[in-house]
Parts: C-alpha cells; structure tokens; sequence
C-alpha cells in the first residue's frame, strides 16, 4: 500500500482498496504464499502492481462512461422523451457499457415502467427512431435493446415489424 501511496500525487483517481475487494481471494492466496516463501516478493509486487493497473483502467472507463453519458443527454436534449423513457434509459446506464444480461427487453420495460405493453413499444420505437437505443437480435421474441455505446454504434434504427 505504501507503494501506492508514494505516487505523488495529492489525489487519487482510482480506487485500489475497491480493486483488491474485487480481487479478494487472489490477494490473500498471494499474500499467504508470499508469507511462507523465502522473501522473495517478486510475486507479490507483480500482482499488486497489475492490480493499482486494474484499478487505474477501471477509473478511466468509469471517467469514459461518466463522459460518454453527459454527451448523450446533450446529443439528445432536443429529443421529447417521457418520464418513463428517462428512467428507462438511466437505468441502462448504471448497468455501463456490459449492458444487463439479455439487453432491455418489453418485457423489461413494462416491469420498469408499470406501462402497457403498447405504450412500451411506442416508446421503445421513439428511442430506437431518435437513436437513443439500438435494436439488437433479428426482431420478434428474441429482440433486445442496448445504449448506442460508441463501440456498439451500428446503422440499426427503429424496429423491424
């Protein structure tokens, strides 16, 4: 930790401690091997120096997320969307760029929003049509929805019938 610490810095951007809770069964089988080896600590500065690693990417992607979010409300302000669209919509976002198993779904939707399942699908084709979200699957059944993350952009928009 000392090493961390040491960076001379007077703030931190990353969360190390959060890292090594992420981390949590790695970091005690190396420190409890490092403890009954010879010394040598080699492995252990190996491991802590990946994880200060991890957690310095996981803070940039945080700071990409946090950035990407605020250029999307922007590109959109112009856009009329309902209470329910908004909440919808950060909900996605707090689930970041790995999106939520199965992506939004109607089903989702109406669960979320207490809405019909007409006035889902309106809404969901209004945010697909402005390009708020993004239709994944072949449509039917099997359809999901997605933020249009910037390594997810693709030309699908609206729904297919």
């Amino acid at each position: 930790m000392a090493l961390a610490q040491d960076d001379g810095f007077s703030q931190r951007y990353y969360s190390l401690s959060q890292t090594i809770l992420d981390k949590k069964n790695e970091y005690y089988e190396i420190l409890e091997k490092t403890q009954k080896s010879d010394g040598d600590i080699t492995e252990w500065l190996l491991w802590f120096i990946g994880a200060v690693q991890s957690a310095v990417d996981t803070s940039g992607s945080l700071m990409e997320d946090t950035r990407f979010k605020a250029e999307y409300w922007r590109r959109f302000e112009d856009v009329d969307v309902s209470l329910r669209q908004k909440k919808v919509i950060n909900k996605l976002f707090e689930f970041g760029r790995k999106g939520m198993e199965g992506g939004l779904t109607t089903r989702k939707y109406i669960g979320w929003t207490k809405s019909s399942r007409a006035t889902a699908w309106r809404e969901i084709e209004v945010l697909c049509q402005a390009g708020m979200l993004r239709q994944r699957g072949a449509g039917g059944r099997s359809t999901s929805y997605e933020l249009p993350w910037p390594e997810n952009t693709g030309d699908k928009k609206g729904r297919s019938s």
